[in-house]
């Protein structure tokens, strides 16, 4: 076999070192075994750098074609097919192989110098785009969209951009906008952004109200973070959400480790639950497992009667109350509150309003489906779920 020169397998450092750990990791288990592993088990932070930091989507998507990743907090980086394994650091080949790992994935790290959370830019002028959009809708075209009634919607060319502005008014039991928002700038070819603004429901319900101005914030700065959108209210002047006043972008701390002990911890039980007749049964036992998996993370359940008025699961949104499946809190490190969702088949055209609803009111959501056997079609907003779950504390669950 022919070799090259190889990288130490000593502790690598510097930007791209968990790159190189990864391919230290699996050039030895190549060494010893003539074959490439099909599995990755590896440290969750070390995961999230990787994916996060070191490589785009697309890249990071071919790595994915040819190897599978586990978290386990109990290794550093450890290649493994069912017959052997080969565990980072270890006394590698001295040279590389021909194809090295690097080689045999194709790809080198191009995510280097961005972000771990790819932001958009700021608009320049959040009132005059706000104010553009809302005589653009003044004459726009109306129709039915994703359940919402009177949508309008059109194109707005602003700045040197092309931005998709829709406008509809609340509606208690179908409070889409968001999604409604999603689905007509994926219409627009080309377009920059969203501007979304919500008009109150008509007629407004007695006692109904708008939220306070740390949930509008919170809730615009996931909007436009996590979607691009620019969102804000029809009210009177002075009412929070009438203008465009993002709180800071919503930081990911230890998210990934806390929804991938989820994930693992419901595909542990899931082999134990009850037939389901329906979502709430389903909830009951996924807020089990949840509950179970971030007790190990010093979690407890956020309840009104352990957390006073601003804790539960239920919360003041817009003209209307909410209510998350489950949230839980802890007083260490960010993420401090996490809500989750859980549905079945429901919801399948609408899969951002709640999460963004809850992140009002928490700092990370997880969504939870209960696909049982059933193929789920998201259609266009699969991308748009992709893209919120890089740069926002989100994560989509599917169960089949």
């Amino acid at each position: 076999m022919q070799r090259r020169e190889a990288y130490s397998l000593a502790m690598a450092n510097g930007e791209d070192k968990n790159w190189r750990r990864l391919c230290s990791t699996l050039d030895g288990f190549f060494d010893r075994n003539g074959r490439w592993p099909v599995r990755v088990r590896i440290d969750p932070v070390l995961l999230d750098d990787l994916r996060g930091h070191l490589f785009t989507q697309a890249s990071w998507a071919r790595i994915c074609q040819k190897l599978d990743f586990v978290t386990d907090t109990t290794v550093t980086v450890t290649a493994e097919d069912d017959r052997a394994s080969f565990e980072y650091p270890g006394a590698g080949p001295s040279t590389l192989p021909r194809p090295s790992a690097q080689d045999w994935l194709g790809v080198e790290p191009d995510g280097l110098g961005r972000p771990a959370l790819a932001m958009p830019a700021l608009p320049s002028d959040p009132a005059a785009l706000l104010a553009a959009a809302r005589r653009a809708l003044a004459s726009a075209a109306v129709s039915d969209v994703k359940g919402m009634k009177a949508v309008a919607h059109a194109s707005l060319p602003y700045d040197s951009e092309t931005w998709t502005v829709c406008r509809a008014a609340q509606i208690p039991g179908c409070a889409r906008l968001i999604d409604v928002a999603v689905e007509l700038r994926a219409r627009t070819d080309g377009a920059h952004g969203v501007v979304a603004i919500l008009a109150p429901p008509d007629p407004v319900p007695k006692n109904a109200k708008l939220p306070d101005e740390v949930y509008v914030r919170r809730y615009q700065a996931a909007a436009w973070y996590g979607l691009g959108i620019v969102f804000a209210v029809d009210a009177p002047d002075g009412v929070p959400g009438t203008t465009w006043n993002p709180a800071a972008a919503p930081v990911r701390g230890d998210f990934d480790t806390l929804a991938d002990a989820i994930e693992a911890k419901i595909h542990d039980d899931i082999g134990g639950w009850i037939p389901a007749e329906d979502s709430r049964e389903v909830e009951g036992m996924v807020r089990v497992s949840v509950h179970l998996a971030l007790a190990e993370h010093n979690f407890y359940r956020s309840l009104r009667s352990n957390d006073g008025p601003s804790g539960g699961k239920s919360y003041q949104g817009f003209w209307r109350r909410g209510e998350a499946d489950g949230v839980w809190a802890r007083s260490g490190p960010v993420p401090t509150r996490l809500a989750l969702e859980v549905k079945m088949h429901e919801d399948i055209e609408a899969p951002f309003c709640q999460l963004l609803d809850d992140l009002g009111h928490s700092d990370a959501a997880i969504n939870v489906r209960v696909a049982d056997g059933k193929t789920i079609e998201y259609g266009a907003a699969k991308a748009a779920m992709a893209g919120l779950s890089q740069r926002l504390p989100v994560r989509y669950i599917e169960i089949e």
